[in-house]
């Protein structure tokens, strides 16, 4: 696991900062990662990418009625979004319940 620094968010900074990686990378989602795959002929990179930027997606097509068939990608990941439709209470009892704070 490696944590990086650029000044900002351009594909070139991706690609610069993994020149000569192999192996997984997990990523968001965001557009710029689509050139580290142009890396890919000087190393194997297998991209992995994020459950929960992806069902965010699915999520705004379904609520907003773009796309209402995204629900059936949306379905299937709900038993990992458990919290997903709970109110603020709710997910705030859990929250203390299983995440206490470790200051």
């Amino acid at each position: 696991m490696a944590f990086t620094y650029a000044p900002g968010r351009s594909g070139k900074y991706a690609s610069e900062i993994l020149q000569g990686f192999e192996g997984t990378l997990q990523v968001d989602g965001y557009a710029a990662y689509n050139r580290v795959l142009d890396l890919r002929d000087s190393a194997p990179i297998q991209l992995a990418y994020c459950w929960a930027h992806a069902r965010r997606k699915l999520y705004e097509l379904t609520h907003n009625n773009v796309a209402p068939i995204a629900e059936e990608g949306l379905n299937p990941l709900a038993p990992h979004f458990p919290v997903q439709g709970l109110s603020f209470l709710a997910k705030k009892s859990l929250a203390t319940a299983n995440s206490p704070i470790l200051a």
